[in-house]
């Protein structure tokens, strides 16, 4: 058995950014190291898994991840150097406390991958999220679980 806390369960997604039609500046030039208000109001930041395929249809859209402020000075202390936004890797996780159903928010890089999460295992952490378990409903289960196990497994 595998259980994370709510606030563990995440999916590595690519983000691309979304400027609202009429931005001049392009989203290859937002950085780690750009000021808040330099970025467009209105930006979308994107998150895809990876389908398996290759080319145009080597990713599908997932959702939008939440970036107010105070998040935007997590992601720019995340890292000892500069990391453009555009195509990075972003690890995410799921705050069912903010907006009616929740939102995708940023917990850090992984410059140690080049692709999403497959959308497999999306799908998976998404069904996990939604069937959550909180740590205290697993405690109060531990026991009648064990009984079931060794039900399954009798000695021999």
């Amino acid at each position: 058995m595998k259980w994370k806390p709510d606030d563990e369960n995440s999916i590595d997604f690519l983000l691309n950014l979304i400027f609202p039609s009429g931005t001049k500046e392009s989203p290859r030039d937002i950085t780690t190291l750009t000021p808040f208000d330099q970025i467009p109001p209105g930006t979308i930041y994107q998150l895809s898994i990876w389908t398996g395929s290759k080319g145009r249809d080597s990713h599908k859209i997932w959702g939008d991840m939440y970036v107010p402020q105070d998040d935007w000075e997590k992601i720019q202390s995340s890292q000892d150097r500069e990391i453009p936004l555009e195509n990075a890797i972003v690890e995410c996780r799921w705050d069912k406390k903010v907006g009616a159903a929740g939102r995708w928010r940023f917990m850090r890089f992984r410059t140690d991958k080049e692709k999403a999460n497959f959308i497999e295992v999306a799908r998976n952490v998404q069904e996990s999220i939604r069937d959550g378990v909180s740590k205290e409903e697993l405690v109060n289960w531990a026991v009648e679980i064990k009984a079931g196990w060794r039900q399954r497994n009798p000695k021999k």
